[in-house]
């Protein structure tokens, strides 16, 4: 047997160039020490997207006048979730993953920090508290097919008037789930069709400059309906 490319625990060629979501996480971060670069040490390309994202990130967060429980939905590693803590004094950070293997090297980094284990595209998937914002950090093509639950999940997790972001990187390319989400606009229209009552939006961001490895959206929404 064929030892697997990184891309291919998470996507599959299959007929006609297509891809098709295979979803291995675990698999692919015992395979792979720093899966997509998110370190952001190793790779100067992707160290500036991190960078340029991350940042905005944040920023946003600081003009949102409640933030003081923040939950990061795919937080992977948790290098994302600690940038943010360390620029959001005052805010309480906790992190969900569907990967148990992620969370265990999270944990051994960042031990002062919460990480729990989800799906947040489960219907199954339990809010045991709320806070006062979420995010979905880098997750859209990986939940993409249970996108509308995963939003409704996003809504529960969320106590009334608080805010829920989608920061997400754009391909220049894109090769999977045009029919659900065609890019940034798509991702804002998708957010239009199924959950105007659910959301209210409050921010658009998009840099497709050409200066970034990838292109960088971002989402900002305030939940409507208790």
């Amino acid at each position: 047997m064929t030892k697997k490319a990184k891309d291919e625990f998470i996507f599959e060629e299959v007929r006609d160039g297509k891809l098709q979501f295979v979803g291995d996480f675990d698999g692919l971060y015992a395979s792979d020490i720093d899966p997509w670069e998110q370190s952001a040490n190793s790779d100067l390309n992707y160290k500036k997207y991190y960078g340029f994202s991350r940042a905005r990130l944040a920023r946003v967060i600081k003009s949102i006048e409640n933030r003081e429980t923040v939950l990061e939905i795919g937080c992977g590693m948790g290098f994302a979730l600690n940038f943010l803590a360390d620029n959001l004094p005052g805010s309480s950070l906790s992190g969900v993953d569907i990967s148990t293997i992620a969370l265990e090297q999270a944990r051994k980094k960042f031990p002062k920090h919460n990480f729990m284990v989800g799906d947040i595209g489960s219907s199954k998937f339990v809010a045991e508290q709320k806070y006062d914002l979420v995010i979905f950090n880098q997750i859209l093509w990986y939940i993409l097919e249970n996108l509308e639950t995963a939003v409704f999940n996003a809504h529960k997790l969320l106590r009334p008037g608080g805010h829920f972001l989608i920061c997400n990187a754009y391909l220049k390319e894109q090769r999977y789930g045009v029919d659900i989400v065609d890019g940034f606009n798509g991702c804002q229209e998708f957010m239009e069709i199924h959950h105007e009552q659910l959301f209210s939006l409050t921010d658009s961001q998009f840099d497709n400059s050409g200066d970034l490895v990838l292109n960088d959206g971002l989402l900002v929404y305030q939940k409507l309906i208790p």
